[in-house]
C-alpha cells in the first residue's frame, strides 16, 4: 500500500510517504519553502515525497491527516463559550482561524491532490504522536507517553503498544488529560514570559535553565497541583492562554514572578534581572521534570513493561528525558527524531497502515534520514559559477581535510546524504567545531549562529 501522511495548519507542516509499511520519504515544508516553522498546507513536501517514489497522487491508496479538525473545532468553540465574556475579544479571531480550510480538510486534500474524498482518512492528534513514537521504535511491547500543548482535546496521553512480526500492531490509549490542563502549555507560558516565541523557543528555555538555580520551584508549584487520580491540573487564575491569543499569562502570574522579559531584549546573566530569568527557566524545568518522572513512575508500575516510548513536543526536552530514563524505573526510553507535530505526518501514515488497514508489522529503518539529498557535483558546479573556490575530495581525503580544519580551529559546514527528518541536526546537516578552544562556544554563538550566549551544543560521539 502507498499511504501519504500530512500535518498542517498549526506549526511545522510536513508530509511523509509510507510504501508497503516502510517510510520512503519524509520532510518538513519549511525545508523546501525556506520559511521557519511553515504551517501552510505542505504542497512542496507532498510533491517532493511523491517525486521521490516516482508516483503521482492517483497511485496513493490513502491520504491521512494527522488530527480530526472537527474535534479540534469543538474544543476551540467550547472553550471560547465556556470562558465568555472573558473570551469575547478572542472569539472572532478564533472562529476565523478555525473555520475555512482548517475544518474542511477532506475537501482541501481532495482538491489539492485530485484524490477521491473516500481515500482521505483522519487520525487523532495523540494517536499520531503515539504511532510515530512506538511504530518506529525497536521494541515489541512498550508503554507510551505523549505530551504536548494540545491536540484536539488531549494534552497528555498514556497507553500501551504491541507489535508482532507479520501481524497487525495495536496501540491502546488508556487515558488522557484534557485542555486547558497541559504540561506543554505550562512550559510555553514560561516561554512567552521569558520573551521567546511560543512553539519555537521552548528549547531556549531549556538551555537557559542550565544557567539558573531552581529557586522559584515553590512558586511554580502554585501553578500546578496533583489530582487524586494521579494526574495534574493548572490553576487557571495564573493563565490566559485559554481565553485569549494575546497573552499566555495573567496579571496574577506577573505579581508572582515579576515583570516579563521583552522579546529580543538581551539576557545578561551577570545582572540580577538576567539571573532572575535564568532562575525562572530552571524552576519550570525542574517542575516539568519532576511531574514527568512521577507520571512515568506510575506508568512503569501499572504496566510492568521495561520500555517507554515518548512523543509530542514536550519529548523534545532532552534534559527531562534524561531524568525519566534514570529515575522512572524504565530500562529503555525511545523518542523519535521528530516527536513534534511534523513527526505526526509519519505517525499518521504508519497508524493507518498498521492499525486502520491492519497490515502486518514491518521493521522501520533505524535512522531519520528520509529527506532530500544534495548532488555534490552540482553543488561544486554552482560554487564555481558563483566564483567560489571549490575542491573535490574522495572520502578519505575529505575526512582528513575536515579533521585538519577542526584542529586548526575552523568551523565546518557538513552535508552528507539525505536530510534529517525533525528539528535537530543529526550529522547529515551539521555545523562542526572542535571544543578544545575555550572561545569556540562564544564564537559559534556570536559569529556563526547569531544567537544567545546560553544556547547549548550537542557533542558528537562515536
Amino acid at each position: 500500500m502507498k499511504i501519504l501522511g500530512i500535518s498542517a495548519h498549526y506549526h511545522d507542516s510536513a508530509a511523509a510517504l509510507v510504501i508497503d509499511g516502510v517510510p520512503i520519504a519524509a520532510v518538513q515544508e519549511e525545508r523546501l519553502s525556506r520559511r521557519k516553522n511553515d504551517a501552510a498546507f505542505p504542497l512542496l513536501a507532498i510533491e517532493w515525497c511523491l517525486d521521490q517514489a516516482g508516483i503521482g497522487p492517483e497511485a496513493l491508496d490513502a491520504v491521512v491527516f494527522y488530527e480530526r479538525p472537527m474535534l479540534k473545532f469543538d474544543r476551540i468553540l467550547t472553550c471560547m463559550l465556556r470562558e465568555f465574556p472573558r473570551s469575547w475579544r478572542a472569539f472572532p479571531k478564533a472562529m476565523k482561524n478555525s473555520l475555512g480550510e482548517k475544518v474542511w480538510m477532506r475537501g482541501v486534500i481532495a482538491s489539492h491532490l485530485g484524490t477521491p474524498g473516500r481515500k482521505v482518512l483522519f487520525t487523532e492528534h495523540h494517536q499520531s504522536h503515539a504511532a510515530a513514537a512506538f511504530l518506529t521504535a525497536p521494541t515489541q511491547r512498550a508503554a507510551i507517553l505523549t505530551t504536548d500543548g494540545v491536540g484536539e482535546w488531549a494534552t497528555l496521553s498514556i497507553g500501551l503498544g504491541t507489535r508482532r512480526a507479520q501481524s497487525p500492531a495495536s496501540i491502546t490509549l488508556l487515558r488522557e488529560l484534557r485542555f486547558p490542563h497541559s504540561l506543554g502549555m505550562l512550559y510555553s507560558t514560561f516561554t512567552a514570559y521569558l520573551g521567546f516565541e511560543v512553539n519555537e523557543g521552548e528549547y531556549k528555555v531549556m538551555g537557559l535553565a542550565s544557567y539558573g538555580r531552581p529557586t522559584l520551584v515553590n512558586e511554580v508549584r502554585r501553578l500546578i497541583r496533583r489530582t487524586p487520580d494521579g494526574a495534574f491540573a493548572l490553576d487557571l487564575d495564573y493563565f490566559e492562554f485559554h481565553t485569549t491569543a494575546q497573552r499566555s499569562y495573567s496579571t496574577r502570574f506577573i505579581d508572582l514572578f515579576g515583570p516579563p522579559r521583552r522579546p529580543y531584549e538581551p539576557i545578561d546573566l551577570n545582572t540580577a534581572e538576567g539571573r532572575r530569568f535564568a532562575d525562572c527557566a530552571a524552576s519550570v524545568q525542574r517542575v516539568l521534570e519532576d511531574t514527568l518522572v512521577e507520571i512515568a513512575v506510575a506508568l512503569r508500575q501499572e504496566t510492568g513493561l521495561p520500555d517507554l516510548c515518548m512523543g509530542g513536543g514536550v519529548a523534545l526536552n532532552g534534559v527531562a528525558n534524561a531524568r525519566i530514563l534514570t529515575d522512572s524505573g524504565f530500562e529503555r526510553l525511545f523518542v523519535p527524531p521528530a516527536p513534534g507535530d511534523a513527526g505526526c505526518a509519519l505517525g499518521a501514515a504508519l497508524y493507518a497502515d498498521r492499525i486502520h488497514f491492519g497490515n502486518p508489522d514491518r521493521e522501520v529503518p533505524d535512522h531519520p534520514f528520509w529527506g532530500p539529498t544534495v548532488d555534490g557535483s552540482a553543488l561544486a558546479r554552482l560554487a564555481r559559477e558563483d566564483g567560489q573556490p571549490c575542491d573535490e575530495f574522495g572520502d578519505p581525503e575529505l575526512i582528513e581535510r575536515t579533521a585538519d580544519d577542526l584542529l586548526a580551529g575552523r568551523v565546518v559546514g557538513w552535508m552528507d546524504g539525505a536530510l534529517e527528518f525533525g528539528p535537530r541536526a543529526l550529522g547529515h546537516r551539521s555545523i562542526l567545531a572542535a571544543p578544545h578552544a575555550a572561545e569556540m562556544r562564544d564564537r559559534l554563538n556570536r559569529d556563526v549562529k547569531y544567537r544567545e550566549e546560553f544556547r547549548p551544543f550537542a557533542p558528537v560521539v562515536p
